[in-house]
């Protein structure tokens, strides 16, 4: 049965680098979650035993190797690595848009795009990141076993290898009593800010340590090919030097499509990452970049159904939306010409125009678009 002492403990030797034997009693039966559900365990691969014979002659017979190998390279570009849950709930919200805040970009697994988690996936995103971010889901929440358990081998493998490490715990359980004191306690949202503000000086003194890179020689030519990450969002700083300029990527840039449809995996998200950067790059030009969580929208369009009839909601949604995305522009350009209007004239008054029109009906300006569309 998986248990989050364990499973933490497992992480930590892998990332020491100690060789780990595994076992598993097939006469027990496998309670919540169970090892199909959580991945990581039948990828790194176990010995099942009956009874206490059985065991002895695995240990005894087992043969020697070398630990698991560990990447030495840090991705400096996006240092951070986040655990995300399946529901993005206002909690999760804040952590991603603290994150943010504190102009760190980052990896993560997310279990709506993955539907499991590797070991080789989450030893490899560990070792090549300054920080580790953990969230631990209440015993309330749903799927909260599978998540912890994850979240217990991958805290593991960042103490077993010095990463910096922010443990957040939703509430009050169901951490284990021998973690509390390394565990950060959750009960609002603000409280957030303050811990991912003392995570983001931990990541900058590790950005100040000794990085460099030890290529092992004992890697094969296979095992020193590099084939990214499964998920484009997880490599936006490297997609650019491999990228491959498909005809839909070529349309998208010129301007002949302004919708991508595809099934998950077809190359969506790199298209749109691509497109991006190379208009970002262009002089005089200015980029938003929105990515709404689902239940947001829907909370959004339930929002305006409640002060509307149905028969006026098409037309006031439209409004309402072209309203949003104003504002969106709006604080951008803020955001892009904060330093500059100081020392331009020609700037100076339209930016406080502009500002004082922003701020007149009180909207939200912290964090980033999820949050901000939060009612």
């Amino acid at each position: 049965m998986l248990n989050f002492n364990v499973t933490y403990e497992i992480g930590y030797a892998i990332g020491k680098g100690k060789r780990v034997l595994l076992t598993k009693n097939r006469s027990i039966q496998e309670g919540s979650p169970s090892i199909r559900e959580v991945g990581i365990f039948d990828t790194l691969g176990y010995k099942e035993y009956q009874n206490s014979l059985e065991l002895s002659g695995f240990l005894t017979t087992a043969v020697p190797a070398d630990p698991l190998s560990i990447p030495s390279k840090i991705n400096i570009k996006s240092p951070v690595y986040l655990l995300e849950g399946m529901h993005k709930t206002d909690w999760a919200t804040r952590i991603v848009s603290r994150i943010k805040k504190a102009r760190y970009l980052f990896r993560s697994f997310d279990p709506n795009e993955q539907p499991r988690l590797s070991a080789n996936d989450a030893i490899n995103q560990v070792a090549q990141s300054h920080g580790i971010v953990v969230p631990l889901l209440s015993s309330a929440t749903v799927g909260y076993e599978v998540h912890n358990m994850r979240g217990a081998f991958i805290a593991g493998l960042a103490d077993g290898m010095s990463k910096a490490l922010c443990i957040l715990q939703h509430e009050d359980d169901p951490v284990p009593l021998d973690y509390r004191d390394f565990v950060r306690m959750s009960y609002h949202p603000d409280d957030i800010n303050e811990y991912i503000a003392s995570f983001a000086g931990e990541v900058a003194e590790a950005f100040q340590q000794d990085t460099s890179v030890i290529t092992p020689n004992e890697d094969t030519f296979l095992q020193s090919i590099d084939l990214g990450s499964t998920s484009a969002e997880n490599e936006m700083r490297t997609l650019e030097s491999y990228y491959l300029k498909t005809d839909q990527f070529l349309k998208s840039l010129r301007g002949e499509a302004n919708i991508v449809v595809g099934r998950k995996g077809s190359g969506k998200s790199a298209i749109f990452l691509q497109v991006r950067d190379r208009e970002r790059n262009k002089k005089g030009n200015i980029v938003l970049d929105l990515k709404p969580d689902g239940y947001k929208l829907i909370k959004f369009k339930e929002l305006i159904l409640s002060f509307l009839e149905e028969g006026t909601f098409q037309h006031t949604i439209m409004a309402f939306w072209e309203y949003v995305l104003l504002l969106e522009i709006c604080y951008k350009i803020l955001e892009k010409d904060r330093e500059q209007h100081k020392h331009d004239h020609t700037l100076y008054e339209p930016y406080r125009a502009l500002a004082d029109l922003y701020h007149a009906e009180g909207y939200e300006t912290e964090g980033d678009f999820s949050e901000r569309m939060s009612p």
